[in-house]
């Protein structure tokens, strides 16, 4: 490892910062599943709204780690706040190809750095994914926070088929969210000095 790719306080400062905003725009987006069906939309929307923000967290943080750390910060948060640990054990594959993907691209290619987040944004999917492995946790879960009658909804909805459908989705979601990150990173951050 070089001299300049050593993690510093600062660089945890900045994965710190960056957790938090998009945990937030998580939250925001989030609330399209309050209608059951369109929870299968949220990984997918969940992409495109936080890829700028991922496209510049990935400018400013050129380094190895730093994506694998921020990814797991993630599951973490989603364990504490009542998720099943196997949440954590479901995303860990994701964020280690995203690194490695961009890491082949040293941290600095945008191709890579789309494919990484596309890659990312695919651990969205892993929490319905507890409806399937860990039902009685689930129910309770999802019982206790939204009731019932969402719960039978959710249940009747995510097949595994369904479930497969929106890894997709939120693999070209992160495509597009990149897309659109390059484009506002070009045209804003660059002109205000940011990146």
């Amino acid at each position: 490892m070089k001299n300049n790719d050593k993690l510093k306080g600062r660089d945890f400062v900045t994965i710190g910062i960056f957790t938090v905003l998009y945990f937030a725009l998580l939250w925001i987006v989030g609330m399209i599943g309050m209608v059951p069906v369109l929870y299968a939309l949220f990984p997918f929307a969940a992409g495109i709204v936080a890829g700028p923000l991922m496209m510049l967290f990935y400018a400013k943080e050129a380094k190895p780690w730093t994506l694998l750390i921020m990814g797991l910060l993630l599951p973490i948060a989603f364990f504490l706040m009542g998720h099943h640990f196997l949440i954590i054990i479901l995303a860990l594959p994701f964020f280690i190809i995203a690194e490695l993907i961009r890491r082949s691209g040293k941290c600095i290619s945008f191709a890579k750095n789309k494919l990484s987040y596309a890659v990312f944004n695919m651990f969205l999917c892993v929490s319905i994914m507890q409806a399937k492995l860990v039902p009685e946790f689930y129910e309770n879960l999802t019982v206790n926070m939204m009731g019932r009658e969402y719960h039978d909804s959710l249940v009747k909805i995510f097949s595994w088929p369904v479930i497969i459908g929106m890894f997709i989705t939120a693999f070209i979601g992160g495509l597009i969210g990149a897309y659109l990150g390059k484009k506002m990173l070009k045209k804003h951050f660059e002109k205000a000095g940011i990146v």
